[in-house]
Formats: structure tokens, C-alpha cells, sequence
């Protein structure tokens, strides 16, 4: 009797977990700041081994490896309703970063 019940829980435990992981990962602030500054870091960085560089520490800072984000990014991409969430997510962090960049930078200048 148990073990039916458990067969018929099993799958839809699991279901579930997946569609909370797609969510989270879309709207999770973490995720959004990483993509971010890994598209600032391709952007900024013309040499191959410099993106790699710095993609690498951007990664290690944010405790992602590249196979895990690359994963979590393609889960999103197959899945067009977090797609768009986690695109409004990125736009909303690139705009308050552009509203700061003046004093974000700010001790970097002469």
C-alpha cells in the first residue's frame, strides 16, 4: 500500500521541484547579477583569454561553475515563460546598474 502511494508521489514531487528550480532560477538575484556581468564582461573584453578570465572569477564570485549556468541558462531558454521573466529580471538590474554607473565607478577615476 505504501509503496503505491510513494510510486505515485515520486513523479509529481519531481515535477514540482523542476518547476520551482526554473522559477527561482529566473527571478533569483544571483542568477540575474551573474548573466549580467558576464554580458558586461563579453562586452568589455576583446581578447578570448581575458573573457575567459574573467568569465571564470565572475562565475567562482557567484559560486556557479560554467556547467552549471550554462545549464540553468539553456533550462530557461527551453522554457519561454521564464525566459521572459528572467529577461525583465535582467533588464531591471542592467537599468539600476546604468542609473549608478556615475558613482558606481566613481573612485575609479583621476
Amino acid at each position: 500500500m505504501l509503496w503505491r502511494v510513494a510510486s505515485k508521489l515520486v513523479p509529481v514531487l519531481f515535477l514540482f521541484l523542476a518547476a520551482c528550480e526554473k522559477e527561482s532560477t529566473a527571478g533569483h538575484p544571483v542568477f540575474v547579477k551573474t548573466y549580467v556581468e558576464l554580458s558586461i564582461a563579453t562586452q568589455a573584453y576583446t581578447s578570448t583569454p581575458e573573457v575567459r578570465v574573467a568569465r571564470s572569477k565572475i562565475l567562482e564570485k557567484y559560486g556557479y561553475t560554467a556547467a552549471s549556468f550554462d545549464s540553468s541558462v539553456t533550462a530557461l531558454q527551453n522554457d519561454p515563460k521564464a525566459w521572459i521573466a528572467f529577461q525583465k529580471s535582467v533588464s531591471a538590474y542592467a537599468d539600476t546598474l546604468a542609473a549608478h554607473a556615475d558613482t558606481l565607478y566613481r573612485d575609479l577615476l583621476p
